[in-house]
């Protein structure tokens, strides 16, 4: 695992659940079961073939969703340095706001500078609740990779359909 990513050496015993380590013990005590009790020979060669293209598209898969979750990861982390990067902003630019109206009010501004200074934060206001926005639906998305979501629960239907009828009933 940490062979694909050296930064996932901090996070591969906090931030991966044990069953990744489990699945790998299980499958290390099948091949060993398999190889001590000689039942890979008496298979046949077609037959351990099989076996082995099995756990070997096993192990595929289990790196592709320890890429996938590392890479959700990733945009958790990034977005949150950008949500806090845009919230200084936003309380540097409502701090400037302040500012800009007591120099209007002894007259040393006029009131276009003090529009555009409220523009420039409510702009600032904007980006940050979009960034938050892409921070909820990335959790969303690293639950999903981790094996959570509502896909095969029957509780919603991944493209949606079925919300409107539901709102209609609720609200009756």
């Amino acid at each position: 695992m940490a062979s694909l990513d050296p930064t996932l050496q901090s996070y591969e015993f906090g931030l991966y659940p044990s069953w990744e380590l489990d699945i790998w013990g299980r499958l290390r005590k099948l091949v060993k079961a398999q190889f001590q009790a000689g039942r890979v020979r008496s298979l046949g060669p077609m037959r351990f073939e099989a076996e082995l293209r099995s756990m070997q598209s096993s192990r595929y898969e289990i790196q592709q969703r320890i890429v996938e979750v590392s890479n959700r990861v990733s945009l958790i982390r990034n977005l949150s340095d950008s949500y806090e990067l845009k919230r200084q902003q936003v309380d540097q630019l409502v701090h400037s706001i302040e500012i800009s109206t007591q120099l209007f009010n002894r007259g040393r501004a006029n009131y276009l500078e003090v529009l555009t200074t409220r523009r420039e934060s409510l702009e600032a206001q904007r980006e940050l609740t979009e960034i938050r926005q892409r921070q909820m639906q990335g959790m969303v998305t690293l639950y999903q990779a981790l094996g959570g979501g509502w896909r095969g629960t029957g509780l919603e239907p991944p493209d949606g359909s079925g919300h409107e009828e539901r709102t209609k009933e609720a609200t009756q």
